[in-house]
């Protein structure tokens, strides 16, 4: 019960900023974001410890014994622009294996496919600062740098 409760407790975020981050302005010209503005929540969780406190769509038998991506959130203090680029799976399908392991749905019966639509659309287009294919690639970044 104690290893339970403690792999319940057992969640981390990582605030990774990135000296070198760029933005698009609405002209289409390239500016650097000053560094001290910008920050990204790079949150994973251990999804059995995640299901006990939330409803989740999968029996605990199926849920992965690995941590997994919780979520990428641009974080910039300042004035942005969000991107107008929509959301195309097709550009994903070089990483849907990875996505599919380390970025699983494991709270709604959603389709995967869906579910990172709606992570890109609600925190992935922020500010400008990803591409979707981008945003989705520097998640598994800081997934397999940090774990």
């Amino acid at each position: 019960m104690m290893k339970d409760t403690l792999i319940l407790l057992i969640s981390f975020l990582f605030t990774v900023s990135e000296a070198s981050t760029i933005e698009v302005n609405n002209n289409g010209s390239l500016t650097n974001i000053d560094p001290s503005k910008l920050s990204y929540k790079f949150a994973v969780s251990w999804p059995l410890g995640f299901c006990k406190i939330n409803t989740c769509s999968q029996k605990p038998a199926d849920l992965p014994r690995i941590f997994t991506i919780h979520g990428l959130w641009p974080n910039y203090n300042g004035q942005c622009t969000d991107s107008t680029e929509q959301y195309d799976f097709t550009k994903l399908s070089s990483i849907y294996a990875n996505l599919k392991k380390y970025w699983p749905n494991i709270k709604s019966s959603m389709r995967p496919e869906q579910f990172w639509g709606n992570e890109w659309t609600k925190h992935g287009k922020k500010c400008n600062l990803f591409t979707v294919k981008g945003y989705f690639d520097e998640a598994l970044r800081l997934y397999g740098q940090n774990l």
